[in-house]
């Protein structure tokens, strides 16, 4: 499923759902509840898959700082 057809049947914006799967959003157990509903599945399916989804954390403020080069 796209991240537009789940924000179409969740009735929020695709930049909302974008945000909730990069982890940058939080979540509400109601929200959850409508997200495991749009995808047909149980609560417990989707808490599963968020702790074997993606392996790499969203990056913090100070690795986003430390990755930007060093002026001279």
């Amino acid at each position: 499923m796209t991240q537009e057809r789940l924000a179409e049947l969740l009735d929020v914006p695709t930049q909302h759902v974008s945000r909730i799967e990069s982890g940058a959003q939080n979540l509400t157990l109601a929200t959850v509840e409508r997200i495991a509903t749009a995808l047909g599945v149980t609560v417990a399916v989707v808490f599963a898959a968020s702790l074997t989804g993606p392996k790499r954390p969203p990056k913090t403020k100070r690795q986003k700082l430390a990755k930007k080069p060093r002026a001279t």
